[in-house]
């Protein structure tokens, strides 16, 4: 009995966790618990939300391991295509790196995203990586992109 009220408490502190996280809606997310085992089920938005739950799960006091098992919908069961997307990771890649934006080049399919080009340093490398990540429904992001000095365009 003791065994279920730790796991029961567990449980409780991982949900708490994830409401407490302003990067992951736990609305769609099931928790289950078995010897500090935390097991994530059910459907989230994003890559970046599937990362964002598992690290809140991995913060409850008491966690020992994580399986995140969270699935990311689809875009297009949305409505957004691959188009769409490409326009929108576009928009981030302008945001995040300015004009060095123009060096780098993007291909957009199953909601898959590759980036490709030169940028100028390690930070915008990752910079861009990241702003792409964030954007809803890209489901994998390929960084190829090469850090040093761009060709004149």
């Amino acid at each position: 009995m003791i065994r279920n009220a730790h796991a029961v408490d567990l449980k409780d502190a991982v949900l708490e966790a994830l409401r407490a996280d302003p990067r992951v809606d736990e609305a769609e997310i099931g928790v289950a618990v078995e010897d500090g085992v935390v097991t994530l089920t059910g459907h989230v938005g994003s890559q970046a939300e599937k990362r964002a739950a598992g690290e809140a799960a991995h913060r409850a006091a008491g966690v020992l391991d994580v399986a995140n098992d969270l699935r990311v919908r689809a875009p297009f069961a949305l409505g957004a295509s691959d188009a769409d997307l490409a326009q929108a990771v576009r928009s981030a890649l302008d945001r995040a790196l300015g004009a060095a934006a123009a060096h780098v080049q993007s291909t957009v399919g199953d909601a898959r995203v590759t980036l490709e080009g030169v940028v100028a340093a390690t930070r915008d490398r990752d910079a861009a990586e990241r702003a792409v990540r964030r954007l809803p429904f890209v489901l994998h992001v390929a960084n190829r992109l090469r850090v040093g000095a761009a060709e004149p365009a």
